[in-house]
């Protein structure tokens, strides 16, 4: 070995040495390092998961909001009724919030009494403006009644709280308005009155509300527009049938639905053929739903025929009064029928009841003289019948000594010369 060859080995052996020692070390830095790095990154990924869950629920919860705001539509809540007008049924009303107010003349709204609330009925826009906050009693928006308001209702107007409430169109119903409200709360929404004629009618709706989305029984008896049947899906939609997925086709259910042990709900004309394949689907429970009502609908029904019912109970009325006066006016001939049989006829009963009893008596004693006079009648037919038995013997006998005698006679005659 040259001396070259030494002088490199000995520089080469211990840089090798550190060379090694400075990678073990950088090897051990990097997995210090890696380990946090790892986690620090799984962390980050679960975050942006949750960011990105949170970003769908918060969009969900922003489109069911526009959805309740495009279902209720616009609201003005703080108005004050400050003249109204018996003759043309006018209200002024001052909007104090938003300002101006943004309705227009013709528009169509709905007012409701806020302390209440008290559905006062639709109102057209007839004039509006801007406030003048120095003349907090200015009114600056008019509504008229679309049709005359009934006197009770003009006066539950009138004389009933002036804090008003506007709305540009009537509350919708819908089954998630109410999914969130305990048995407390919906008692505290549909509050019973103590009225017996309309007590029924407001606990048939609380029961409504109550009842909705609780499961049936089997013997619970329930129109099939009232029932939700959920099902759980027992096969994905890869794993369907020809058989099954034209069932579906024919139900109209999209193969995106089918999710194994996934719970869906469907009507019973839907999910009663899902239940008889008997490998589709299996029954999960039968919810009760209530039925949704159109307030629109229901009110303006209402106002149409208000007036009948009105005209109605005026008749109604009129007959009551009638039939009133005819039960007086019978009345009265009861009484005077009664006095006129006090009067005159019982008496005169009385007297006939008497004469009645003494031509009872002078009956007696005549059929008493009939029957003495029958018994010597008797008598005197015997006597006539003994008297004419006689009277025929004397008669045979007379005859007989005519016959003798007329014999001698002849017998004389024949014997003389």
């Amino acid at each position: 070995m040259s001396t070259l060859s030494k002088v490199l080995l000995f520089f080469l052996l211990p840089t090798s040495m550190a060379l090694a020692y400075l990678s073990m070390r950088t090897l051990k830095t990097w997995d210090a390092w890696r380990t946090p790095y790892e986690k620090y990154k799984k962390a980050i990924f679960q975050r942006d998961q949750q960011i990105a869950q949170l970003e769908r629920e918060v969009h969900q919860l922003k489109v069911n909001l526009e959805q309740v705001f495009a279902l209720r539509g616009r609201v003005w809540s703080d108005c004050q009724r400050k003249r109204v007008d018996p003759n043309t049924q006018d209200v002024a009303l001052r909007v104090e919030t938003p300002n101006p107010p943004g309705l227009k003349p013709g528009q169509v709204v709905y007012l409701f009494q806020v302390d209440g609330p008290h559905y006062l009925g639709e109102f057209k826009v007839t004039a509006t403006g801007q406030a003048d906050p120095n003349a907090p009693d200015v009114p600056n928006v008019v509504l008229k009644p679309t049709r005359r308001m009934p006197d009770w209702l003009w006066n539950y107007l009138v004389r009933g709280t002036p804090n008003l409430e506007i709305r540009e169109s009537l509350p919708v119903d819908f089954e998630e308005a109410f999914a969130d409200c305990d048995e407390q709360r919906l008692r505290q929404l549909f509050p019973v009155p103590n009225n017996p004629e309309v007590k029924p009618y407001f606990e048939a709706s609380l029961n409504e509300h109550l009842r909705d989305g609780k499961e049936l029984g089997e013997d619970q008896d329930v129109p099939p527009e009232q029932v939700r049947v959920v099902v759980r899906f027992l096969k994905d939609a890869s794993e369907l049938s020809p058989q099954e997925s034209q069932l579906l086709a024919d139900l109209k259910i999209p193969k995106e639905v089918v999710v194994k042990n996934e719970e869906v709900w469907f009507w019973p004309d839907v999910a009663q053929p899902l239940l008889q394949s008997g490998q589709l689907a299996e029954l999960v429970r039968r919810e009760y739903r209530r039925p949704l009502r159109d307030y629109a609908l229901l009110f303006d029904e209402l106002e149409r025929q208000f007036p009948v019912l009105v005209d109605q109970v005026q008749r109604a009325q009129t007959y009551l009064t009638y039939l009133q006066e005819a039960v007086q006016s019978a009345q009265k001939q009861a009484a005077a029928r009664q006095e006129y049989l006090d009067t005159r006829l019982k008496p005169e009963n009385q007297r006939l009841t008497q004469e009645v009893e003494v031509t009872r008596a002078v009956l007696a004693s005549l059929q008493q003289q009939l029957q003495v006079y029958r018994q010597q009648v008797d008598r005197l037919l015997e006597q006539n019948r003994q008297l004419a038995q006689r009277y025929r013997q004397a008669q045979l006998a007379l005859a007989r000594k005519i016959e003798q005698r007329a014999k001698a006679a002849a017998a004389a005659a024949t014997t003389a010369p």
